[in-house]
């Protein structure tokens, strides 16, 4: 703190390099550069009967923990990936069949330029767009039932 009680960014970095040991440049590498942060799943695949692969890039070499959800047919799986490496793999074992997987699931890492490159599905599945068209058809018939009907 200064002397009008504001706080700099120099006290700021003081208190918490003491408190975090040292742990703490890391975060400033992350906040305080000009690259833009983007976490994303690049595949998702079986390589045994029960054992499967998630390859994650990340475009900054911080060491962040990053939680990673597996969605199987039992339930959520989550892993936690902590690595400095730009890509890695990640091999995990699961007896359960394995339908998706989501990096930062809960969107703690607001810095992330594209959420939409966060998850990978295993089977695309048009199911979801297919209704939603059905629905808009629906009422764009009825609307011009209505109108035609008025005049």
């Amino acid at each position: 703190m200064n002397q009008n009680n504001f706080v700099t960014r120099k006290s700021f970095d003081d208190y918490f390099s003491k408190k975090m040991n040292n742990g703490y440049s890391e975060l400033t590498d992350i906040f305080y550069n000009d690259e833009i942060m983007d976490n994303r799943i690049r595949s998702l695949k079986q390589i045994s009967k029960n054992k499967y692969e998630i390859r994650v890039e990340k475009n900054i070499n911080a060491s962040i923990p990053l939680e990673i959800s597996v969605h199987t047919e039992n339930g959520i799986q989550n892993l936690i990936w902590y690595d400095s490496k730009k890509v890695s793999s990640i091999i995990f074992i699961s007896d359960a069949k394995v339908y998706a997987a989501e990096i930062d699931p809960k969107r703690k890492y607001i810095s992330d330029i594209n959420f939409s490159n966060n998850s990978y599905v295993v089977n695309e599945q048009y199911w979801g767009a297919f209704s939603i068209v059905l629905r808009t058809y629906f009422w764009i018939q009825n609307a011009l039932l209505i109108m035609g009907s008025i005049g």
